[in-house]
């Protein structure tokens, strides 16, 4: 009987503790250069970005984690065209994520970036 109880409790357990993967698209035009505010389902422990779209002129994108920007992209140097492309990877432990374009004029028309929060 307590091997049984032990078992549902460690099943328990697992399910609450399990990443609900999530993905966001976030549309950044010469108009929209901020995405909203993001957070991470519980659980969750690692992101990435993958790109598409057409870019004009170098463009930085940077990665703002609680508000604070960081330097995580600073070697991120985006130019051209991109699809379906992932250009970052790496832990993520539920601290609220923003990108921001650092040059608006780059954007042709639309830039489109998936955020993937992952297991």
């Amino acid at each position: 009987m307590t091997y049984k109880k032990i078992l549902i409790s460690l099943i328990i357990t697992f399910i609450l503790n399990s990443c609900e993967q999530k993905n966001h698209i976030l549309k950044f035009t010469k108009n929209i250069t901020d995405s909203e505010i993001l957070v991470p389902p519980d659980g969750c422990y690692r992101l990435k970005l993958i790109v598409n779209g057409e870019l004009e002129c170098e463009s930085n994108l940077e990665l703002f984690m609680n508000d604070k920007k960081t330097n995580f992209t600073d070697h991120l140097i985006l130019n051209g065209n991109y699809r379906q492309k992932e250009i970052y990877s790496s832990d993520w432990y539920n601290d609220k994520l923003q990108l921001k374009f650092s040059s608006m004029k780059c954007i042709k028309k639309t830039f489109v970036v998936q955020v993937k929060f992952f297991d």
